[in-house]
């Protein structure tokens, strides 16, 4: 069990991830740093009920995440339905979407239209590199759903930025395992034969190329730091009340 000095350099320590994550994720008309210094004081009343079970980071993030959908509403959904099926989109102007998605504040309107969960586990995996084995001991579901939940959650920003999309009307088998694919082919997992076979198909396929290209634009612009800005004072403050307790503790127990 750690102690509160230890905790408390802990809560410093991961304040900015919070407030990535927070920042692009925070329910419609909740500022970022009023969710971060809600969790950050949670954690600290709660110290005592951390067990190590779980690394303090993943703790400290499901407060933010189960916050945040308080926050949103009980009506709010969590995450798509799984029939959604977006893998017959096609993307006119690959382009278009990257620019948008490389524009902190159109990339944060994007997100702010995903299901609360969708939007978590985009932002932990592709801007906190955190894995979707992570995720899924953290969402408490499968990594296999992770994966699943990820793919569909991009497909979704990819559809929302480029603002106008189409379906394939004849989609070929080819272009089904593709699609399949593209998530692992991305992240280089996949094996040899298949990501030959998937590189073939895109040099020669009308649909599939620009939707990848949208892909790989989304997850470099989410892979890259919210513009830097400087914390608010209240959430320095929590941190500073938070060293008085323990100092007063420290004096308290020396008498």
């Amino acid at each position: 069990m750690l102690s509160s000095e230890e905790f408390l350099t802990a809560l410093s320590a991961e304040m900015p991830r919070l407030r990535r994550l927070a920042q692009r994720t925070a329910p419609k008309g909740i500022d970022a740093d009023d969710l971060v210094q809600d969790t950050l004081e949670r954690a600290w009343r709660a110290q005592g009920t951390y067990r190590g079970d779980a690394s303090l980071a993943t703790w400290l993030h499901r407060i933010l995440i189960n916050r945040s959908k308080d926050l949103a509403g009980r009506n709010a959904p969590l995450t798509m339905p799984a029939n959604e099926d977006l893998r017959a989109m096609t993307v006119p102007d690959p382009l278009a979407v990257i620019e948008q998605a490389e524009d902190e504040q159109h990339l944060r309107a994007g997100l702010a239209q995903l299901p609360v969960q969708d939007r978590m586990m985009l932002v932990l995996h592709d801007s906190l590199d955190w894995s979707a084995a992570e995720i899924a001991d953290l969402g408490g579901f499968s990594e296999a759903a992770a994966h699943k939940r990820l793919q569909r959650a991009r497909l979704r920003m990819v559809q929302i930025l480029a603002k106008t999309s189409g379906t394939i009307e004849r989609q070929t088998a080819d272009c089904r395992q593709a699609r399949d694919s593209l998530a692992p082919y991305l992240e280089g997992t996949l094996a040899d034969e298949t990501q030959r076979h998937i590189e073939a198909h895109l040099r020669h396929c009308p649909h599939c190329p620009p939707l990848a290209q949208a892909l790989v634009g989304l997850r470099s612009a989410l892979s890259h730091p919210s513009p830097r800005s400087t914390p608010a004072p209240r959430l320095m403050k929590a941190l500073a009340s938070f060293r008085q307790e323990v100092d007063e503790y420290d004096r308290t127990s020396e008498r």
